[in-house]
């Protein structure tokens, strides 16, 4: 064992002293353009390294600008899409009220228009089923009104108030399967009673056979029920045909839209 770190100790001398050597010689000795070895061997072992080192921190440099620049983008990308949404919702809005305005002008316009004196009012709630085509408005007996009474719209006739109390009434629409009004065709002038079908359309009865009744035919109100004033309009013929026995069975559209009922007049006379 001993032998063996002594012949050790002596291959560590040998190379230690021939290292010294080299660099003794190197440090003497001249290259090309008398550059010292020694520097040349400084150069070959050092400038590799420092392109690497460079070279990994002109990568990471580019790292990380790419990456302040992606989170500047993603910051930016967030800020213009919740102007986009900010501008959206205050689009909708002003169109809202826009839509509101014009509807609020028709029923100005309207109420200039009727001759009697008039209450408006907002829809504020409808009935649950298919069973009784109503809906409620938020005006009632304090303001005047009572049973009976013609609901209207600029666009047709809303129907009539059925139970009123003192801050709302309930309003039956022309829909309703226990509805009727009296109207007469605009062109033949023809008469009928327009019947609520319980759905979305209007059964107009007792028109004979032999008249002339067109689809597309407008139908308004003819004052013969003394519920409804004469000459509003209820709505326009969509199918005609033979019925079962001397009448036509003639199916009308409502000229008002009730799934978008929102303001309506009150005639406070009938």
């Amino acid at each position: 064992m001993i032998d063996f770190l002594i012949r050790q100790k002596n291959w560590t001398l040998l190379v230690t002293a021939t290292l010294l050597q080299l660099a003794l010689l190197g440090s003497q000795a001249n290259g090309r353009d008398n550059v010292r070895l020694i520097q040349l061997w400084v150069n070959a072992l050092i400038v590799p390294a420092e392109q690497v080192t460079f070279q990994i921190a002109h990568g990471l440099g580019n790292t990380w600008h790419r990456y302040v620049g992606l989170r500047q983008a993603a910051e930016e990308n967030r800020r213009l899409t919740a102007q986009v949404q900010q501008l959206t919702l205050d689009k909708n809005r002003l169109e809202g009220e826009v839509e509101s305005i014009r509807g609020l002008q028709g029923l100005l316009n309207l109420k200039e228009a009727v001759p009697t004196e008039t209450v408006a009012a907002q829809v504020i709630g409808s009935s649950p089923t298919d069973a009784f085509k109503t809906v409620t408005i938020n005006r009632g007996s304090h303001a005047g009104l009572g049973n009976n009474l013609p609901v209207i719209t600029p666009n047709g006739v809303v129907g009539r108030l059925v139970r009123v109390y003192s801050r709302s009434a309930v309003v039956q629409l022309i829909t309703d399967s226990e509805s009727g009004v009296g109207v007469v065709f605009q062109n033949s002038r023809v008469h009928g009673v327009a019947k609520g079908t319980g759905g979305s359309r209007l059964a107009v009865d007792y028109v004979v056979n032999e008249e002339k009744i067109t689809p597309g035919e407008e139908i308004r109100t003819s004052g013969e029920d003394r519920l409804y004033p004469k000459g509003l309009l209820v709505g326009h013929v969509v199918s005609v045909g033979s019925g079962r026995n001397i009448f036509k069975a003639i199916e009308a559209e409502p000229a008002v839209r009730f799934s978008q009922l929102e303001d309506v007049l009150v005639m406070k006379q009938q």
